[in-house]
């Protein structure tokens, strides 16, 4: 039914993403050739500087440059967003949310050098994703918000409710607990194929119980393999973390980066040796391709989709939402997730990622029933024949007279045996 993408190392992607860099060159130029007072080298006439004001629309130092009148001075309140469908296009530019992100992605156009913080605070804001999950980009937004729309962005967006692990899985977690705590691997091994046992026999292999001893079973089978972590390549940490999903999303029709028919989130790993930079660009990469994911599936009425980033073994689970009134993309952080590479901490570490993934397979398999409804409805409506209004029917139902409804009709013997042939015919 639906997919969840994985995007390892590609060169030629990440230059594709990272050309959107090389296209604003010439608009950093323009902008600091307006912050200093000089004219377009593209404009024939000696125009007037124009001062950079913080609370004026970026759109408005290319309107100075690109044409002779006068830009707009300081606009007005923007008026509630409830009347959002009511405003024109220009108005509409000037929504307070849009408008904040772009003097947000101004202020990082005119600073000399572009570092990979602004790099990734411009490429955000031009796809209008507000990105609370980066403490540093978090704080670049909120730097332009006063405490009434600071409140007004967090009361827009809440995380989504997930049910809580089953009590039995919760019970088998507790019970390899103080085996976990003093290290004893072979105990929490044991205890684990046995209780795997006892639900092959119960012939429960599609519980979440089933699926939970699947997962511990795989990185139970993995510790003392992580030892040179820094050196493995990024497909070894893919194979790695994508067979503990392929246990979750078992028999839920969501499959890992196959051919289908929609693409439901994309998910990011890299290896444990990136730096910074390279971190703070595959979270910008990642939710640039989930918004347009979901820019795609609002089609079929879906407003959230739920997301990974891996390195190495510590990731995290976010949500990112679409809010209309807004004309905005949200990115909240959901929860951390880390795959045990020793046993001290398994019982933690365990408790913690199955209740994220099981979230994150109750939202997928959510959207993806919703999705596969309104596919449903789509190829509905496309079979039905579109009536013509002019046509008359083939056949009328008038109401029988008096003397019709009296008067019995008599069946000749050869009509009877005709209908009996017809009869007999249709049950051979």
């Amino acid at each position: 039914m639906g997919k969840y993408s994985n995007y390892g190392k590609n060169n030629v992607q990440r230059e594709a993403m990272d050309s959107l860099g090389a296209a604003v060159r010439p608009m950093k130029e323009i902008l600091d050739a307006l912050v200093h007072g000089e004219s377009s080298p593209s404009t024939p006439q000696q125009q007037q500087p124009i001062q950079m004001s913080p609370t004026t629309p970026i759109h408005h130092y290319f309107a100075g440059v690109f044409s002779s009148s006068t830009p707009p001075q300081e606009e007005p309140e923007i008026p509630s967003h409830k009347n959002f469908n009511e405003l024109n296009v220009e108005a509409q530019l000037y929504f307070i949310s849009y408008k904040k992100l772009m003097i947000c992605c101004s202020s990082a156009f005119v600073k000399n050098d572009l570092d990979y913080l602004n790099n990734a605070i411009i490429k955000l804001s031009l796809s209008r994703i507000v990105n609370l999950i980066e403490p540093k980009l978090k704080q670049s937004i909120l730097s332009h918000l006063n405490n009434t729309e600071k409140e007004r962005l967090q009361d827009i967006f809440t995380p989504p409710s997930l049910p809580q692990l089953e009590e039995e899985t919760q019970r088998f977690l507790l019970s390899i607990k103080s085996a976990a705590e003093i290290g004893d691997l072979d105990t929490v091994l044991s205890l684990t194929l046995e209780r795997k046992l006892e639900c092959v026999k119960a012939r429960s292999t599609s519980s979440q119980l089933y699926q939970c001893i699947s997962c511990l079973h795989h990185i139970l089978s993995l510790i003392g393999s992580w030892d040179q972590e820094a050196k493995e390549s990024e497909i070894t940490f893919y194979r790695r973390s994508a067979t503990i999903l392929d246990y979750i999303f078992k028999n839920t029709g969501i499959i890992l980066n196959e051919n289908t028919t929609v693409e439901l989130s994309s998910n990011e790993r890299k290896r444990s040796s990136v730096s910074e930079s390279m971190k703070l660009q595959q979270q910008s990469k990642n939710l640039r391709v989930n918004s347009a994911i979901l820019n795609d599936m609002r089609k079929y009425d879906v407003q959230e989709t739920m997301a990974m980033d891996w390195i190495a073994c510590f990731g995290y689970l976010y949500s990112l939402k679409w809010v209309a009134a807004e004309e905005i993309y949200v990115a909240t952080l959901f929860t951390d997730i880390h795959v045990s590479t020793g046993i001290t901490l398994l019982y933690d570490d365990m408790l913690r990622m199955m209740a994220a993934l099981f979230g994150f397979k109750h939202m997928l398999s959510s959207t993806a029933r919703k999705v596969k409804g309104k596919i449903q409805k789509n190829k509905r409506k496309r079979k039905l024949p579109i009536p013509n209004e002019d046509t008359p029917p083939l056949a009328t139902l008038a109401a029988a007279t008096e003397d019709q409804q009296k008067r019995p009709r008599i069946i000749k013997e050869d009509e009877d045996d005709d209908n009996n042939d017809e009869f007999n015919n249709l049950q051979q």
